[in-house]
């Protein structure tokens, strides 16, 4: 694995990934700062892998070692919390005829040689816009109250410990024809998905094709945004090490360049490779202008969900929508854009007028003023929200989303 321009933190952290996804152990060196490995672990949620992946001949201060160990166990128990809830969800849908299938997840982790050291977060499962209304209610039923029902594509319910999101619409749907594309690929994803098990529990899992869409829309779609941990490409590398060597490129290429995310899936299958143990696969790109080191750099920039910048929120609004419509406006543009849709949202009345979509950059502005005088929220900082964006764009630019076939 290249190491020139990586701290000995980084390198150590990426060292140990790719072992563990080749299923084999990383002995570290001795002037390895553990306390630091710890704490970038755990902001790009992967303690537990950089953990289990370790031999026992590496020398770890045992002050760190217990704080790794403890942090390692309560993630476990975490994790076969969270997969008892895709199971409790299986049942209640199961038993109440909904078609459904989870998104993420624990079909994510079901692609790890060991699926319980994926660190795991929410249930989010997708359901048919016409069973919508006959979900909500039987998890009204079940003791579950509606936390959020404003958002673009899901409902958020919880009861005591369970937090499921119940999406109606997928993270990162581009608009225009490359979204009707998606939207014919994604018909058959319910007939599609299959029961499978992890640890004895039973959950509902897209096709490989659907889930490894589903995988590459929410990357964009966070890193884009606030941006992605090492999480979320260890997804990506433990899916494509699954395949053979033309599988992948037979299922996914044909349909990816129609849409317009196949170079995307090649800088992405090409990272993985050179950063976290991947498979060589010969449809990768050859990373002529070191694309790869660009998107772990910008990961180790943000952290999981940008944990470790918080600017990168507001960068956002200035780089694209998320990466639906690509990234070809200008940065000042685009911020103009992302705050109208954003006032939308908050303000239903400006969403029900047409005449006054212009004016929700007002609305807005007006609202987070207000935020600000009573203390709750900051005010951005315009000049270095689009310095921010600007350098990022750099890098996701040379992504090509929906930009028509590629060549």
């Amino acid at each position: 694995m290249p190491q020139n321009s990586f701290t000995k933190t980084e390198t150590t952290i990426l060292s140990a990934l790719s072992k563990g996804i080749r299923g084999e152990k990383y002995v570290a060196e001795k002037s390895v700062d553990w306390q630091e490995v710890l704490k970038e672990s755990k902001v790009q949620s992967v303690c537990l892998s950089v953990f289990d992946a370790l031999s026992e001949e590496s020398a770890i201060e045992d002050e760190v070692f217990q704080k790794f160990e403890l942090i390692s166990a309560k993630q476990i128990s975490q994790n076969m919390t969270v997969h008892s809830h895709h199971n409790y969800l299986h049942n209640l849908m199961e038993q109440k005829g909904i078609d459904y299938c989870v998104i993420k997840g624990s079909s994510s982790a079901y692609y790890y040689k060991n699926p319980l050291i994926r660190a795991m977060g929410d249930v989010d499962f997708l359901v048919k816009k016409e069973d919508l209304e006959k979900a909500k209610k039987v998890l009204i039923e079940e003791g579950f109250s509606l936390y959020e029902d404003k958002h673009i594509s899901h409902f958020v319910f919880k009861k005591g410990r369970m937090h499921f999101e119940m999406h109606f619409s997928l993270p990162g749907m581009p608009q225009g024809k490359y979204g009707e594309i998606i939207k014919t690929y994604l018909s058959d994803i319910f007939e599609k998905s299959e029961t499978v098990t992890i640890e004895g529990l039973e959950f509902k899992t897209p096709s490989a094709f659907h889930h490894g869409l589903i995988l590459l829309m929410h990357t964009y779609h966070h890193m884009l945004g606030e941006g992605v941990g090492l999480r979320h490409l260890c997804d990506i590398a433990y899916f494509i090490n699954n395949f053979n060597e033309n599988e992948f490129e037979e299922i996914f290429k044909e349909k990816l360049e129609k849409c317009g995310l196949w170079h995307f899936a090649k800088i992405l299958a090409h990272t993985c490779y050179k950063y976290l143990g991947g498979q060589k696969k010969s449809f990768m790109t050859d990373d002529p202008d070191g694309i790869a080191e660009a998107v772990i750099k910008d990961i180790f920039a943000g952290g999981n969900f940008g944990r470790k910048d918080k600017e990168r929120a507001g960068q956002s609004l200035a780089i694209s929508n998320r990466g639906k419509d690509g990234i070809q406006k200008s940065a000042r543009l685009q911020f103009i854009k992302s705050v109208n849709n954003a006032a939308k949202v908050q303000f239903p009345f400006i969403k029900r007028h047409k005449i006054l979509h212009p004016f929700g950059f007002v609305a807005f502005i007006f609202r987070r003023g207000y935020r600000v005088l009573k203390g709750t929220r900051k005010m951005p900082r315009f000049k270095g929200v689009i310095k921010g964006a600007n350098s990022r764009k750099e890098i996701y630019s040379q992504f090509r989303l929906f930009e028509g076939e590629d060549k």
